[in-house]
Formats: C-alpha cells, sequence, structure tokens
C-alpha cells in the first residue's frame, strides 16, 4: 500500500502560500479525494485551527485505476484514525466526486468553501469535472488548490510511443490548464507553482 509520505511534498508549498492566507479564520475546506487522511489531518492541524472551521472531504475509499490493489478497507480504516482527533470538524462524504458534487450544488442551502483542494481522480477528464463542479462551490476570493499537475507527465515519451508513461488524458495538467484558460476572466490570481 502506498504510504502517507506522498502528501510531504506539499507541505512546503501549503505552509508558505496557503497558511499565511488562512490560518486560524473560521473557514470551510472541502478536498476531493482524501485517501488515507494524510493532507485533511494536516489541514485540520494547520489551517482549520479555529474551533468553528470545517474540512469536507469526498472519496470512493474503493479501487480505482490510480490505487489499484490497494486494501480499501484499511485506506478508509487509515483515513478515520487520521481525523479521529478533529471528527466534529469533518464531513465525509463517501462516493464519487461527480455526484458528491452535483449532490452539494444541488442542495438548498448549497455549502460555499474557503480553500478547495482536488487531489481526486488523476484523469483529465476527472480533473476538469472536479473543479467545473467543485467552483460554483467556492467563496468570492476562494482559493482553489489542484495536486498533481505533472503527475505520471513525460509528453515527449508518450509521443514517441513509450505508452507506459501515459497519456496526456491520464493526467491533471491538461484539465488544469484547460480550466484556467476557459476561466481565466473568473480566476483573480494564480500562485506559481514550481513542479516538485
Amino acid at each position: 500500500m502506498e504510504t502517507m509520505t506522498a502528501w510531504n511534498r506539499n507541505i512546503p508549498f501549503f505552509e508558505h502560500e496557503i497558511k499565511p492566507l488562512i490560518r486560524g479564520q473560521d473557514i470551510k475546506i472541502l478536498e476531493v479525494g482524501s485517501y488515507q487522511g494524510a493532507s485533511t489531518r494536516w489541514m485540520l492541524d494547520n489551517l482549520a485551527t479555529h474551533p468553528q472551521s470545517e474540512v469536507w472531504c469526498i472519496d470512493v475509499w474503493e479501487e480505482t485505476p490510480q490505487h489499484e490493489g490497494a486494501d480499501f478497507q484499511q485506506v478508509e480504516a487509515l483515513f478515520d484514525q487520521q481525523i479521529a482527533s478533529h471528527r466534529s470538524k469533518v464531513k465525509k462524504l463517501k462516493g464519487d466526486s461527480w455526484s458528491q458534487l452535483i449532490s452539494l450544488n444541488n442542495r438548498p442551502s448549497k455549502p460555499e468553501f474557503d480553500l478547495i483542494y482536488i487531489d481526486g481522480d488523476h484523469s483529465a477528464q476527472g480533473v476538469i469535472q472536479d473543479l467545473v463542479l467543485s467552483w460554483p462551490l467556492l467563496l468570492e476570493g476562494g482559493i482553489v488548490v489542484c495536486d498533481d499537475y505533472v503527475w505520471k507527465e513525460n509528453l515527449e515519451a508518450w509521443r514517441l510511443g513509450f505508452r507506459d508513461y501515459g497519456s496526456p488524458l491520464e493526467t491533471p495538467k491538461m484539465a488544469i490548464d484547460a480550466f484556467t484558460l476557459i476561466y481565466s476572466n473568473r480566476i483573480h490570481h494564480e500562485i506559481p507553482l514550481q513542479p516538485a
């Protein structure tokens, strides 16, 4: 099973770019793709520190092409263990992001979030879907962060026929680029990211 250390590479970005903007405030965070809960726990400990803050977590907690062979009973149990000390601040939404985000958008009192963190389905189709469906849930002036921009990316190798590097359609980059272009008139500021 994948270890939780994959989240560690994101901590410097969140520490330096996100934490100063929202730490200590009464905030709502939406996390699409929570897996083992390492990122959720970090956000609870470092961003959602106000007693009224909430972190809403969407995940299927079942096998997907990106996590073949993982024991998802164990993965979900680890997530539950990670959030145990903050349980009252967490809303766990189990199911695919498409259904969960549509459901959130259709609520009579639609929740609004200060921070939306997209780290679910890494296919271009999955990422664009998560971005478009989560955008109406973002508060004016809120922040959207997408993980794994260059995940599995080696486009030149793919063009040359080395298919084990994955198609561009299997990575978030194409979707993130398309979304930021299409929504450019509604995006007020982008924090430049350095690939890990």
